[in-house]
Parts: C-alpha cells; structure tokens; sequence
C-alpha cells in the first residue's frame, strides 16, 4: 500500500478516536491506548476480512477441484459454517469454515485449517512460535505473563509449556555459516540441572564453535564469530551427531586439525577422538589450575610448604612438564595417609591428561587458545539462565526443546 492512503487512513482514524484517549496524558498511557485500537483493527482487519477472504478462495478451489485430498480424491462438502476461534497476535478470532468429506477414501476434514496452519493448538502459527520462544526463554508462568503484558493475548503456562517442546515450533535448521578463519577452536563442556527425581541431576552438554576474536583489553578478547549446540542427550555418543551437524554447517572437515579445548570429563575427550580424530587436544588452562590449587590446598594446608609446592607444580603444569610435575609431587609426597591419597589423585589426574597438556605460554604466543571461557559463557547462555533455579526440576525430554 502505497504510503499517502496510510497516511489518509492514520489521519481519518484520529479524527474518529475520543480526545480522551490522549487529551491531558503521557506519552505511556497513549502509547497503550493506541496499541489497544491498533490491535482492535489489527483483530478485525485479519479475521474478517483477510483470513475469510482467504478461506473463501481455498473453498472456490475445493468446488473447483483444485484442492484435493492426499489420496487424490475430490472433497464433497459435509457440514458447512462451522465456527473456530484461534488465538492470533491480535487476540482471539472468529473463523468460519467448511468441514469435508473425501468421496474416495472418506476422510473428513476442514481443509482451511490444514492450509491455514491453525489445526492444533488453537493459535495461529505466528503467535505459536512467539509463545515458543517465550517460553524457551522465560519459565512458562513468566513467559505466560509477559505474552498477557506485551500483546494482550492470555495464554497460559502449561500451553507455553506445550508449544515450547512441539516439534512443530522447534527452529528450522540454520543456514550454512563458515568460520572466518578456519580450522578454528570447538569447546564442549557440561553443565548439571535438578531432574524430577529427588537428588537427580540431569547434565546438559554444550558446544561451542569460534575461529576469530579481536582484543578488547589487554587481558580480554572478543569472539567474533561463534556459534553453539546443545542437547540434553544422556550419552555422550548421542552428541556426537548434533556436534558433527554443526561442524559441518561451520565448514568444517571433522579430520582437520582443529583447537579443542574442555575441562576433564572423560565423555568430553571421547567424544573428541570420534569426531575430531585430528584436532589438537587441550585441557582448559583455568580447570587445570583450579584442580592443582584445590588437591594441594587439601593435602598441605594453609601453609608456607603448600604455597612452595603449588608454585612449583603450576610451573611445571603451564609448561607442560606433565612428568616433571608428577616426579616433584611423588618427591614431596606427605607421610600422612590422607594427604597422601590427595596427592595420588592429583597425580592420576596429570596422567589422564598427559596428552591434553600443552606448554600454554608457547601455545599463547602463537595465537592459540587455552582457555574454553566461551565454553563456559555458553553454560551461562542456554542453559543456566533458563534451566537452572531451585526450583524447576526437569525431564531429559522437557529439557531438550528448551535447549
């Protein structure tokens, strides 16, 4: 429509609205009087004239023959006028249809609602996918809440629920996305979330998919391009399809050599020899750290011998001197049995991870990565925003959608 006969309707409209929808007021208060009026024509405007309109064409090519069953046999009409009232963006409208019979194989059916998109639930598919993406980003009764808040349309939490985990408002796939600077670095991590049952945590796996950053400040980089998927697969081999998909929208060969980093699960480092046969495997600098810090703060104490020991170790660990470090624990190992078994776990630990250790500062200084904080970041993003509260408790299979 061209923009003057906006203008003239916009015009005429205001002269026919009470004064006192805006006369002595705010900007706030008229801004929601005009989205009531807005949304009153909006109703009017797509039920009564645009959709019914629309439904009178799909019933002229039903009579016509144009529109046929699946078994390709023709419609014969049943009951006629028969009335639904979807949700729509506008609020609830009033649809009047024709309900049909196939003469070929007997199926009945109101064809418009199939075309339509309107079957099951009662929305239209606009207002499906917003309730859905509310509700993957709220919990339900919050999103239920801000729908009644921002559009005026009440829904309620158990139908956010019920949309948010449809598969029919789950996202279309994304479009092919190369990274910028291929082979690139790929993170997975893990986050836990309360299940159903009491004292039952489910974990949710991560990945994260980056080539470029630029220095934000001396000791903090942005990254440019990155992208994520998740799943809230019980086994690690069931992330291996959802991880392998996205390599390849990335553009990506799974046998390139890419930077994988991730902390010490051992589904993580499995996952990494299927996929990844040929990346360049890193433990997580920050992880190792913590856990260096965490067993000899066990077993020595707050003390001058533990803080000697840690320096010593620590420089050994970021060098990636995997035996020199082993060699120095077993060197220093406490007498005291408890102390003692602290320390053969940290050394178990170095073991698993030999391979994983890089020398960080040469890996640094050439550009590489040896932190997985996107990683983390990504925890943060789609699941523990969402997902983690003290009070949700979820299902593996009301968990996935959301994710």
């Amino acid at each position: 429509m061209e923009l003057e006969k906006l203008d003239t309707i916009a015009q005429q409209l205001f002269e026919i609205l009470p004064e006192s929808l805006w006369r002595g007021k705010g900007v706030d208060e008229i801004e929601g009087e005009v989205q009531k009026v807005v949304s009153q024509i909006g109703k009017r405007v797509l039920g009564q004239q645009v959709i019914a309109a629309r439904i009178t064409e799909l019933e002229q090519e039903i009579e016509e023959g144009v529109q046929r069953c699946e078994c390709g046999g023709r419609y014969q009409v049943h009951k006629r006028r028969v009335k639904i009232h979807p949700k729509s963006v506008f609020g609830a409208q009033e649809l009047t249809r024709t309900q049909y019979v196939c003469v070929k194989c007997g199926q009945y059916e109101v064809v418009a609602d199939r075309v339509l998109g309107i079957e099951s639930p009662r929305l239209t598919p606009r207002l499906a996918t917003m309730v859905a993406l509310c509700g993957a980003s709220w919990s339900y009764p919050v999103a239920s809440a801000f729908l009644t808040f921002f559009l005026g349309v009440e829904v309620c939490a158990k139908t956010v629920c019920n949309l948010t985990c449809s598969e029919a408002t789950q996202p279309l796939p994304l479009a092919p996305d190369p990274l910028k600077a291929p082979p690139g670095v790929v993170q997975m991590d893990g986050v836990l979330i309360q299940g159903r049952v009491q004292d039952q945590w489910l974990e949710m796996k991560v990945g994260s998919f980056f080539s470029q950053t630029a220095e934000v400040s001396k000791d903090r980089r942005e990254v440019l391009d990155a992208s994520f998927v998740g799943s809230a697969c019980q086994a690690g081999q069931e992330f291996e399809r959802p991880v392998t998909l996205e390599t390849h929208r990335r553009g990506l060969r799974c046998d390139e050599p890419i930077e994988f980093i991730a902390d010490g699960a051992s589904g993580i480092w499995s996952l990494q020899a299927v996929v990844f046969p040929n990346a360049r495997p890193r433990l997580d600098l920050y992880h190792g750290k913590c856990k260096i810090t965490e067993r000899l703060a066990q077993a020595f104490g707050d003390t001058p011998a533990q803080a000697v020991h840690q320096t010593a170790v620590m420089g050994c660990f970021e060098t990636g001197q995997v035996d020199a470090a082993i060699a120095y624990l077993n060197a220093h190992r406490p007498t005291e049995e408890k102390a003692a078994s602290v320390i053969d776990k940290l050394t178990g630990y170095l073991v698993r991870h030999r391979a994983h250790i890089p020398n960080y500062h040469q890996v640094r200084d050439s550009g590489g990565t040896v932190s997985s904080g996107l990683g983390e970041k990504a925890n943060d993003l789609i699941v523990v925003r969402r997902m983690k509260d003290p009070l949700m408790h979820w299902s593996r299979e009301g968990a996935h959608p959301v994710i």
